[in-house]
């Protein structure tokens, strides 16, 4: 009988510990008062760091991309979302989350512009790309140019992966590739260099 007490109290506890799990919610505001410890890149090419309150990328290259992973975190089943800002360079230029990372070479990525354009699509094993958008998607959602707030959002329940920006979901699909893994940050740069992109307010809630 006492094995048994013990056996519903461990199973309780184990129960427990899933429940609290379900409910997990990490922020950064970027202001010191964050548990996340964020790794950061930082070379001559292009650098991430935390300044004034904002996660900042400078990216003075053309064709360049850097992200900045937050470690520890790892997301299954979540909601995730970062308001984003670009403070200098050619709105040509990508930035946003990667999410479910396998290694630097396996994730899903969702990105948009300063110019309108949002895309989701996934890095697989053998080092290619696969667009899960028809390519580059034109949006009225987004506030275009520089220093303008948007806020992008992830939700990723099982295969289920949606898309929102400033409130509104603009895409989903069913994609079994990753079923969990890292959460990042990342800005890249296509044919002009001089970009900065400033991330504020980090939220990642697993369900």
């Amino acid at each position: 009988m006492r094995y048994n007490k013990h056996i519903w109290w461990l199973l309780g506890c184990v129960f427990l510990l899933l429940g609290c799990a379900e409910r997990i919610t990490v922020e950064d505001k970027f202001d010191g008062g964050s548990s996340i410890n964020w790794l950061l890149e930082s070379d001559e090419l292009g650098q991430t760091l935390i300044d004034g309150g904002q996660m900042l990328f400078v990216i003075p290259e053309p064709g360049i991309a850097r992200y900045a992973t937050a470690e520890g975190v790892v997301g299954g089943n979540f909601v995730a979302e970062v308001e984003t800002i670009q403070l200098d360079g050619s709105t040509n230029s990508g930035y946003g989350l990667l999410f479910r990372m396998q290694d630097p070479g396996q994730f899903y990525r969702f990105n948009i512009t300063g110019n309108g354009y949002y895309l989701v699509e996934k890095r697989t094993a053998d080092g290619g790309w696969e667009r899960l958008t028809n390519d580059w998607q034109e949006t009225t959602l987004l506030l275009t140019g520089h220093n303008n707030r948007n806020l992008i959002k992830v939700e990723a329940r099982g295969t289920n992966l949606g898309f929102s920006i400033n409130g509104f979901e603009v895409f989903s699909i069913n994609d079994p590739a990753f079923s969990s893994g890292a959460i990042a940050l990342n800005a890249g740069t296509f044919d002009q260099g001089g970009l900065i992109v400033a991330f504020d307010n980090f939220v990642l809630e697993t369900r």
